[in-house]
């Protein structure tokens, strides 16, 4: 038998023996009719396991109910026809409830609080009576004179019955929220300790002229202190105690529900626990959401804080690593001013200033790649690699750099490494760069190693990148805080290494953007081990030499060196026109295109570019340059709408963006608005010579 039927079945004879125990003491308060009690506990617990397992729970509640009436004496067919009722009541409570709330029964929520109330303890249990009444009355057990107030004592039995002991019932699923830890469990005994005592004095004691007072009402300060400290679960159980006590006192006419008749009795009692019941549930829900708003805006408060303390010192981390490369860069420039300087000496300027330029460009680029990793716009293009050789020539520049500081350095491979494999080379560079730089820069002496494993996995193939080193290592709070953004294993200001505190946040994302994952091994004074593994198809790997691509057919002519082909007609220059509104940006792409035998004409924005244009229509030529470099960025008229008009009114010359804007999706707008390229600044002079058509530079 299936597990799911066997607990099924197993809570059903739970359900089934609660209704029918309950049951049986609660037709011991049957005083209005052998059939009509105070109180119909075995509503409680239907309701309960209707809300804990559906309308799984149905047969149960009809085998109790049934039972429970054949105990009592009545006649089988009586018997089944009110445990029907009072089944197919509850069940309409309980769809009720479910029509309207779809989350799982919980009283800290004010919404299914109301609904509880007024769907299953007052709409389905009206359902039971009539049903129950009705049926009496066809089998001539009442008199129609006694159908009203039979029915209304039975609504109100099973009401109290849902209300008082459903809530008690549904909370001990969330007890171990309400007492969360010793202290609180001592302070709940200690209510409940309390609490008895005076529910004992109020309805058991005989205090002479004293208990013509409404010293019910003592009760209520237990009630609040409840809710307020234990929620609408801890309240719950402190008005089943209350109910206990109350309806025992009242069934031995003792206490201060007790009247003269039993009606007045019964009104008085259920008056009481229903608005103590109702009043402890509410008032409960609603401190509970409060308590939960506010620990929620607690949280975010810190999240926020803490995110607020990330960004400081991400910013000042910033300006130190922009200031730095830029003081560099400007003072080296300075230097270059020297009339005095040597070539050398000039030679190692510019060399420094590149270098700083570059570190500041991939700065730049890392605070790009992570906020287009943020957006989900991060591309993951596969291309065919052979991974020894891509890693050969990957770790070239870090094996002099390992050498130039004294440290050993190799490069392994083990296991079950495929020949080719189809991954995003781009990105796998950047994480390995990455985490090389790392160890070369944080190690002072020893090794540092890059080991790459194959391992054959069900799908396919498991390669998993270790570099390692004998570096400082790192505690285990400082390997919590390593691949968050911004964050650094030193953030004082007199740490010994520089960085953004990106670099390691980029590279876990890129290898989760790669079916992979990045993990770190480390111990203080132990050095470090970081792992890359990508989980690889069997689509994704190559075991054999591919065959050969076709090549396409190609014609060229020859030259020769110093000789001039016959019919050939000299080239003739080149006319560009930049469009930028930077006046520095123009002197140096002047400079740089002329150098590439290029004819440069410049305006500042795009209502000048139209103007050029134009006045060469009107010169009798057709208005094209060559090349159109189009800045998007500019006063008067910006890029977007040069290009929009140029097309417009029929230009068809080539056109390429140029543009300080290099976040994802830019080309991809560019291209779109009518342009035939893309270059983001700075300007790599091999990408600037490919875009424009050029094949060398002019030599001066």
């Amino acid at each position: 038998m299936p597990p799911g039927i066997v607990k099924t079945v197993f809570w059903n004879l739970v359900l089934a023996a609660a209704y029918i125990l309950t049951g049986l003491w609660g037709l011991d308060l049957a005083i209005v009719n052998s059939n009509v009690t105070l109180i119909w506990p075995p509503t409680g617990f239907a309701m309960a396991g209707l809300l804990f397992l559906g309308l799984n729970a149905s047969p149960g509640i009809l085998v109790g109910a049934i039972v429970t009436n054949l105990l009592n004496g009545a006649d089988p067919v009586i018997a089944t026809c009110i445990g029907a009722g009072n089944t197919v009541g509850m069940v309409v409570g309980y769809g009720l409830v479910r029509s309207a709330y779809r989350g799982k029964p919980d009283f800290s929520q004010v919404r299914f609080t109301i609904l509880f109330i007024m769907n299953a303890a007052i709409a389905g249990t009206l359902f039971t009576s009539f049903w129950g009444v009705s049926t009496l009355y066809l089998a001539n057990v009442i008199k129609l004179g006694q159908y009203l107030e039979t029915g209304l004592v039975w609504w109100i039995g099973d009401a109290m019955g849902v209300l008082l002991i459903g809530p008690a019932l549904i909370s001990l699923a969330t007890v171990n929220r309400v007492l969360r830890n010793p202290e609180q469990m001592l302070e709940f005994v200690v209510l409940l300790l309390t609490s008895t005592v005076v529910c004992y004095w109020v309805f058991f004691a005989n205090l002479g002229l004293a208990s013509h007072y409404p010293l019910i009402y003592l009760i209520f300060p237990f009630l609040v202190w409840a809710a307020i400290r234990f929620g609408p679960s801890g309240g719950s159980f402190l008005v089943l105690l209350v109910a206990l006590f109350s309806i025992t006192s009242t069934a031995s006419g003792l206490g201060p529900f007790s009247r003269e008749d039993v009606h007045s009795s019964l009104l008085f009692l259920h008056t009481y626990l229903s608005l103590f019941a109702i009043t402890t549930l509410l008032l409960g829900a609603v401190l509970e959401e409060k308590r939960i708003y506010l620990m929620d805006i607690s949280e975010a408060r810190q999240r926020a804080d803490e995110s607020n303390r990330l960004k400081s010192e991400f910013l000042a981390n910033m300006s130190h690593e922009i200031r730095t490369p830029v003081s560099v860069i400007l003072g080296f420039l300075d230097f270059l001013k020297d009339p005095d300087l040597s070539e050398a000496e000039r030679e190692h300027h510019i060399e420094t200033i590149r270098r700083n330029g570059h570190h500041l460009l991939a700065l730049i680029n890392d605070i790009l790649d992570l906020s287009r990793i943020e957006a989900g716009r991060m591309p993951v293009e596969k291309q065919r690699i052979a991974p020894m050789a891509f890693l050969e020539e990957l770790v070239d520049p870090f094996r002099i750099r390992a050498k130039q500081k004294g440290l050993d350095f190799s490069l392994r491979s083990e296991g079950t490494i495929p020949r080719y494999i189809y991954c995003d080379p781009l990105r796998l560079r950047q994480i390995i760069s990455n985490l090389l730089g790392n160890a070369i820069k944080f190690t002072n002496h020893g090794t540092v190693g890059l080991q790459v494993t194959g391992q054959g996995i069900p799908s396919g193939v498991e390669l998993e990148f270790a570099v390692t080193d004998t570096g400082p290592g790192m505690d285990k709070n400082q390997q919590k805080a390593l691949f968050q953004p911004f964050s650094q294993v030193d953030s004082s200001s007199r740490r010994q290494f520089g960085g953004a505190g990106l670099g390691l946040a980029i590279s876990r994302r890129l290898a989760e953007l790669m079916d992979g994952e990045l993990s770190v091994e480390s111990e203080p004074d132990a050095g470090s081990r970081f792992l890359l593994r990508l989980r690889l198809s069997r689509d994704e790997c190559l075991w054999d030499q591919p065959e050969q691509e076709s090549k396409e057919d190609s014609v060229s002519l020859p030259s020769t060196p110093g000789r001039i082909v016959l019919g050939r007609v000299p080239e003739k220059k080149r006319e560009i026109l930049v469009v930028e509104d930077t006046e520095d940006i123009q002197v140096l792409l002047k400079r740089q295109l002329e150098g590439m035998g290029a004819q440069v004409m410049q305006a500042r924005n795009g209502k000048e570019a139209l103007d050029m244009v134009e006045s060469r229509i009107t010169g009798g030529r057709d208005g094209r340059f060559d090349v159109v470099l189009m800045d998007i960025q500019m006063p008067v008229m910006d890029g977007y709408e040069a290009v929009k008009r140029l097309r417009a009114a029929g230009y068809s010359g080539r056109i390429v963006a140029l543009t300080a804007h290099a976040m994802e999706g830019e080309e991809q707008r560019c291209l779109a608005a009518g342009m035939d390229g893309y270059l983001a600044k700075p300007v790599d002079r091999v990408a600037l010579r490919s875009a424009i058509g050029l094949s060398g530079e002019k030599k001066s």
